[in-house]
């Protein structure tokens, strides 16, 4: 189970969030400006261009026949029409990123390795910026903005006091919290000798008279995973309600 908290929110995360992202999966910084600018460009409500970006126009001009939503992501799926997102390159951000979690900074104690590297290279990133400044003669002693994008003295004091020293939250905690949102992974040996696995998003306390509300689900088999690792074309359940 894995707290969608802990991941990059593709309606709310800045800029530099999103072109830290791009570079940790060795991007140049030129192609990450552009991605990130495309990312904005889609997600606004006008058709002003950002600098690097890409409206309408530009989706013409590759003889797409869709422009920018200017609106907010409804899924991460919807980041595969992005100018410019291959399919290669959705694969490696799909782990990292949601459209259901509650902060435009991902939460540290929840977010999984990928989002973690990203959160790591902007601490290394901050900490060299404040030895430069020591080294300047600098004010020190101002308050630094960390990895989370948040004074760290603030971001300390709003975690969760229910939040175990791992940063996973207790049984009770997870099914009664009423909001956010979790992915749930679930994998079987299949009968047929192939291994097969269900990936849920679901929010706990929803209007259903289980305990959870259902938002989407995938099932993939490995005889699937090969055929992505392949570029082969493959079709997979994938249901948003």
């Amino acid at each position: 189970v894995g707290d969608e908290n802990g991941k990059i929110n593709l309606n709310l995360a800045d800029r530099d969030l999103l072109v830290k992202m791009f570079t940790s999966l060795n991007l140049e910084l030129s192609e990450a400006d552009k991605l990130a600018d495309a990312i904005l460009d889609w997600r606004d409500q006008n058709d002003d261009i950002h600098i690097n970006g890409a409206e309408k126009k530009d989706y013409i001009q590759t003889n797409l026949s869709y422009g920018p939503r200017n609106a907010p992501f409804q899924s991460i799926e919807e980041l595969q029409f992005v100018l410019g997102i291959t399919p290669q390159l959705y694969k490696k951000l799909e782990p990292m990123l949601t459209v259901y979690s509650r902060g435009a900074t991902p939460n540290q104690n929840k977010a999984p390795p990928e989002v973690l590297n990203v959160l790591n290279n902007d601490l290394e990133m901050g900490q060299s910026r404040q030895s430069a400044k020591a080294e300047n003669g600098l004010d020190s002693g101002a308050a630094e903005i960390t990895a989370t994008g948040a004074d760290t003295e603030t971001d300390a004091g709003s975690q969760s006091a229910s939040d175990s020293e791992d940063g996973s939250d207790s049984a009770a905690n997870f099914a009664g919290a009423g909001n956010g949102a979790y992915s749930i992974y679930a994998e079987a040996l299949l009968s047929d000798g192939h291994t097969g696995q269900i990936q849920v998003l679901a929010r706990p306390g929803g209007r259903s008279a289980t305990m959870f509300d259902i938002v989407s689900w995938k099932y993939i088999t490995e005889r699937t995973k090969m055929s992505e690792q392949n570029n082969s074309n493959v079709t997979t359940s994938n249901f948003n309600y």
